[in-house]
């Protein structure tokens, strides 16, 4: 599954999905992610942070997602701003790291059908074809240097059938290409299940 990764690259160099294929990607993948989580911890709020080092090609500025908590099913909305010192070209490997906090400890994920703790070989290879969303210039590789704005980004996240409260997952993404790290980024945040 190629959502955790287009959801990066969508935030980071401001690619996007297709509106239906973003939106099957992306129910999908909160789909199979609550089949791995069933356990409420305490709700912290969203953050983010760039944990690459300071001179790493894409450096994420501005970053907001809403609402906080996420609630599914719901829409969330993205935001986000930064820059790319040089264009990205294939092959932009995309290196997973996702956890769920469960009984008070972080708990990693496995791949499982291409969603959870995964490696990506080549994010251009699995963005869909198709025109970009309203107010996306670029959303296929190569992606151009320069400043990257997204604003009120909506997307619409289906039911997934299970009861749950509420849970944090933190999800790490490191970027590379021809092994030299592009960028690192951390995402913490909440979800919600409502039935």
């Amino acid at each position: 599954m190629k959502t955790a990764v287009a959801l990066l690259v969508l935030v980071l160099v401001s690619s996007s999905l297709a509106a239906t294929d973003w939106d099957r990607a992306l129910q999908r993948y909160v789909g199979m992610l609550a089949m791995e989580i069933n356990h409420a911890d305490n709700n912290v709020g969203s953050t983010w942070k760039n944990c690459g080092k300071a001179n790493d090609p894409i450096q994420l500025k501005k970053f907001s997602i809403s609402p906080d908590p996420i609630a599914v099913p719901g829409n969330i909305t993205l935001g986000a701003a930064g820059h790319v010192a040089s264009a990205l070209t294939s092959p932009l490997k995309a290196t997973v790291d996702f956890q769920a906090l469960r009984n008070g400890h972080w708990i990693k994920l496995p791949c499982i059908h291409k969603v959870g703790s995964c490696v990506y070989d080549d994010v251009c290879k699995i963005l869909p074809p198709g025109p970009c969303p309203a107010g996306v210039k670029v959303c296929h590789c190569p992606f151009p240097a320069g400043l990257v704005a997204l604003q009120n980004i909506k997307i619409p996240l289906a039911p997934v059938g299970l009861k749950m409260k509420q849970t944090q997952v933190r999800m790490k993404a490191v970027l590379s290409h021809n092994g030299v790290e592009m960028g690192c980024y951390e995402l913490d945040t909440d979800l919600v299940v409502n039935s």
